[in-house]
């Protein structure tokens, strides 16, 4: 065991001590023998630390972190925050963000922590796999997996970083899966423009919503890639209406940090090299603002008027091929919402800047 790479699997917990429990066994339940079990505890009462007190003296490496001390940052923000406590506390190489509501299963760890241990594991950034989907109850609705998409026989699949990043910009598509689902070297979060270790950056530009796209495109910038398994090795959990996947305000927040992203990736070239790119992407945003926009007045949730006004000026303005103008929508989104480390340090972007 001593020769093997510690993994840190880290559990941010907010309320729901049930799904915690289930989390937390999956979790004890790894046949990777080297690990750390850290649990940041949000939640506004003490039913969590309840559950953990139960495991404690499992024999395993459990330690439990009270987090809390919080004003009147949002939810997303206090969620960010919470998984930025738990990398700073982690000890292990490798980690593996796990939500309290979705799971992991037994070889998930071994299984991945073997491609980065063998000779392509300088090369490789991220390990990820299918993951089962799963409701309250824990029974599996169905299996999601891409990797049919690049080889119909294969047990795992290989993209370089480049590849990862065009593939998710041109289908807008998190084909990667959820934070639960990858592992991943502890010091690829650290984010130098924030001076952290965090997942909630991409080239500088903060994502404010899920956190888990804006990592993988920010560490396979230096060109290491993702290995994709076919087996599932973790589920996610469809755990309803007040889940983060089923808030307007976040699915709002969600497309705008898109633009964002698209925005940035342009300007520094990195992804998208050419106007062509640029536009291709921002065509394929489009598409997912078309079938959000339903939800969203299905849901008729309070919405912030400007977020609104910049999703319709950028639809408008896609829909009309005039790409220059939502370029100028994304920087003002940028310097308004994804401020780098606080309200006084804005993104700021200059129009000579703008390439074509």
């Amino acid at each position: 065991m001593n020769n093997l790479p510690l993994v840190s699997i880290l559990i941010p917990t907010y309320n729901q001590p049930e799904f915690f429990r289930q989390a937390l066994e999956s979790a004890l339940a790894q046949d990777y023998p080297n690990i750390e079990i850290l649990v940041s505890d949000d939640s506004t009462n003490d039913r969590v630390q309840k559950v953990f007190n139960e495991y404690k003296n499992c024999g395993r490496n459990l330690k439990y972190l009270k987090h809390g001390g919080y004003t009147d940052e949002s939810v997303g923000e206090r969620s960010l925050l919470n998984m930025e406590n738990l990398l700073e506390h982690a000890n292990g190489e490798f980690v593996n963000i796990l939500f309290h509501d979705d799971l992991i299963y037994p070889r998930k760890i071994s299984t991945m922590m073997q491609f980065f241990t063998s000779n392509m594991g300088n090369q490789i950034a991220i390990v990820s796999s299918s993951r089962d989907v799963i409701d309250t109850q824990g029974s599996i609705i169905k299996t999601l997996s891409d990797i049919d998409n690049f080889s119909e026989s294969q047990d795992y699949f290989f993209l370089t970083g480049e590849e990862v990043g065009r593939i998710i910009f041109m289908i807008y598509g998190n084909f990667i899966g959820e934070l639960s689902t990858v592992l991943i070297r502890r010091k690829d979060f650290y984010r130098d423009c924030v001076k952290k270790l965090s997942p909630g950056y991409f080239l500088g530009v903060k994502d404010r919503t899920m956190w888990d796209v804006s990592t993988y495109l920010e560490i396979c910038k230096d060109g290491r890639g993702l290995v994709l398994i076919r087996e599932p090795l973790s589920a996610f959990r469809l755990a309803g209406k007040n889940q983060n996947t089923f808030n307007a305000n976040i699915r709002i927040d969600l497309l705008l940090d898109w633009l964002a992203f698209i925005t940035i990736a342009f300007l520094k070239n990195q992804y998208l090299h050419s106007w062509k790119e640029f536009s291709l992407a921002c065509d394929t945003w489009l598409l997912i603002v078309q079938k959000t926009v339903d939800f969203v007045q299905f849901m008729q949730s309070n919405l912030s008027c400007d977020a609104i006004d910049y999703i319709l000026r950028a639809t408008e303005s896609i829909s009309n091929k005039d790409y220059d103008v939502a370029f100028n929508i994304g920087r003002q989104v940028i310097n308004q919402y994804s401020s780098i480390t606080s309200q006084r340090q804005r993104c700021s972007i200059k129009n000579s800047e703008f390439r074509r």
